[in-house]
């Protein structure tokens, strides 16, 4: 359990800080979407942060088969599909990228959709920090 505690706070920690970024320093953001894009090329940390979500997800499913928890079950099968998208970008960058460049302009014409996307963050944030909180035992036992 303390693992996916682990996983959980750290997720939580990653999101929020990235967040912050949207929010406060927007032009990092786009710096580092765009030189991606122009380059047509994946950024290494693409590729060493999407081996580690793999491994990250392999584990959770090991815990999930483990623990036998219903709770463990529901959050491994979350974020499997949620690393759907996430591991093809990692992993078929080159299918993807297009996909993102559309996004990632629409993002920069469009306040609105730039506000959409860093309030779901922020949601995300938010869910990922009540998981840590669940299965840190704050709320109750854990089932």
């Amino acid at each position: 359990m303390l693992y996916i505690i682990g996983i959980l706070s750290i997720i939580t920690l990653g999101s929020f800080i990235w967040t912050v970024i949207q929010i406060l320093k927007p032009e990092w953001f786009y710096k580092a979407e765009n030189e991606a894009n122009l380059k047509r090329k994946r950024p290494w940390w693409y590729l060493v942060l999407g081996i580690v979500g793999l491994i990250v997800l392999i584990v959770l499913w090991i815990q999930a088969f483990k623990l036998e928890f219903v709770s463990v079950w529901i959050l491994t099968v979350v974020f499997s599909l949620g690393s759907i998208k996430a591991l093809g970008m990692v992993f078929f960058y080159d299918k993807f990228s297009g996909g993102v460049t559309k996004l990632v302009g629409k993002m920069q014409s469009s306040k609105r959709t730039y506000a959409t996307i860093v309030i779901s963050r922020g949601i995300l944030t938010i869910c990922s920090l009540l998981a840590a909180l669940y299965f840190g035992g704050f709320f109750g036992v854990v089932k």
